[in-house]
């Protein structure tokens, strides 16, 4: 062997041993980032994404050579009979992580029982460790199983670390039958951790389906969570059908309203901080007085104005003060049997928090209240009630977005051709439907406003009614809106003009 082969010989020998020492060498992976806010999703048994997480750190604290993470606020049902906490789900690595600094950078989580969950973070193919211990000896142990390059997140990959858990006896038999033997956490070089179970019900069985990470804030690609500008962000010819209920009516002194109406979007207008929208409107009101219904009809256009600060709480993790003194918390779901797979956020509002037992309670008596958003969509849905004499409702019965169609259309087209007038005695006639040059209108009242306007709601005509026909032969062919407006009534119909 000449000089030039032992050295190649050599070299390679101490790249391969260096390599394979590198392999044996304990990485620290970091599980949490302070800085970063990260979304989890639940994948159901069928593997589609059903429930969101938002989980970031909201307060750090140095205890010695030691580090505490806070998570977003832990609340829990407390021994008062108005702590009315629905859902727990939203918290999923518990209340805190405390960060050791010993040589296996030990993370500590607490769950919502105050237990301790031992993850390393400095670690190597083989290590083992106990996660946690039972009080009769039983014991979770982990061991790092593998090191691979996966993609988790839509065009990210990154080195992670497999932890594999299984459950012992005091006396080494495995338990293959208990939570959570056979479970697995994955921890990435760059994400930190990115795939686990429910932290904060463990050791409880519960719901042991993975949780993985779906994306980061402003991340390039994954799920983000829906706030105010994608909720509101509407597309041309998106139409969504309402109902709407009152009781007592707000905006009158009738003892009940109810509401049918539709917006379909027109024309959309950026504007600083918000966004306004053209829309065709029609609504459809039955007041109630007494128990008599009297009903009107309004169809035309109409400008909608969505300012995003106005729905701020929208943009907020779960369980955060949602405005001035009153605490919320959210839950963002995405199922594809419901609203046609579009995900949507719920918010629960108006509750007051108990800092000493994390309790929410609800001093107003509000029933239940709370919102539902949709990604693009807008508001789904609201409520607030003290008693069924007193409250508010709006429920979105229809939408169609794109090729998306979800709920039951209401059936405008019986008031095509029918106009509604609040005096039943002064009834609206107009004929021939369709008509060529002359429009004939039949109304006891004179001095009425007669607008017609075309498809898009802008004004084409305009005139006073006193008695007779209206010249239309101006009109190009298509179809129009007829409104007549009065002191004592006021009537929408539709016409073509031929």
């Amino acid at each position: 062997m000449n000089k030039t082969q032992y050295r190649i010989l050599l070299s390679l020998t101490l790249f391969i041993g260096l390599s394979f020492s590198n392999c044996l060498v304990a990485q620290n992976y970091m599980l949490i980032n302070k800085d970063r806010k990260m979304t989890f999703a639940r994948l159901s048994e069928i593997g589609v994404d059903s429930v969101f997480y938002f989980m970031n750190v909201n307060n750090t604290e140095i205890v010695g050579a030691d580090t505490i993470h806070y998570f977003s606020n832990q609340l829990q049902p407390g021994v008062t009979p108005d702590c009315e906490l629905i859902y727990n789900d939203t918290v999923i690595l518990g209340t805190k992580v405390l960060v050791q600094s010993d040589t296996d950078i030990t993370h500590v989580f607490f769950n919502q029982f105050n237990d301790s969950i031992f993850i390393k973070s400095q670690i190597k193919d083989g290590d083992t460790w106990k996660v946690y211990n039972w009080s009769n000896g039983s014991y979770v142990k982990a061991t790092v199983v593998n090191h691979l390059l996966r993609t988790i997140l839509p065009g990210v990959d990154d080195s992670l670390y497999r932890i594999q858990f299984n459950v012992f006896t005091l006396d080494g038999i495995m338990l293959t039958d208990t939570f959570p033997n056979a479970t697995k956490i994955d921890i990435t070089e760059n994400y930190g951790i990115s795939e686990f179970f429910d932290f904060n019900i463990f050791p409880l069985p519960g719901d042991s389906i993975g949780r993985v990470l779906r994306g980061l804030e402003n991340p390039d690609a994954g799920i983000v969570n829906i706030d105010a500008q994608n909720a509101f962000n509407y597309g041309l010819g998106y139409e969504f059908h309402y109902k709407e209920e009152s009781v007592p009516d707000n905006n009158s002194t009738a003892d009940k309203r109810i509401s049918a109406w539709k917006y379909f979007v027109l024309a959309k207008s950026e504007i600083v901080g918000g966004v306004t929208y053209t829309m065709e409107r029609i609504q459809f009101d039955t007041l109630y007085f007494d128990g008599v219904p009297t009903s009107t009809l309004v169809w035309d256009t109409a400008e909608v104005t969505y300012n995003y600060a106005d729905y701020a709480y929208l943009d907020s993790l779960e369980f955060q003060l949602q405005q001035q003194n009153n605490f919320g918390y959210s839950d963002w779901v995405k199922i594809d049997s419901l609203f046609a797979g579009i995900p949507h956020k719920y918010i629960y509002d108006w509750f007051n928090y108990n800092d000493v037992d994390l309790c929410l309670s609800n001093p107003d008596a509000i029933s239940q209240p709370e919102q539902l958003f949709g990604d693009g969509l807008g508001l789904m849905h609201y409520t607030d009630s003290t008693s069924i004499d007193d409250y508010y409702s709006i429920n979105m019965t229809y939408f169609k977005v794109g090729l998306n169609e979800w709920g039951t259309p209401y059936d405008f087209s019986a008031l095509d051709n029918t106009a509604i007038t609040i005096n039943n005695e002064n009834i609206l006639k107009i004929y021939p439907n369709p008509c060529n040059d002359v429009l004939h209108i039949n109304l006891q009242d004179l001095n009425q406003v007669v607008t017609i306007l075309n498809t898009t709601g802008t004004i084409v005509m305009q005139t006073t009614y006193s008695g007779g026909q209206i010249n239309v032969s101006s009109l190009e062919q298509g179809m129009y809106f007829v409104k007549i407006s009065g002191p004592n009534n006021f009537a929408v119909t539709q016409i073509v003009k031929l």
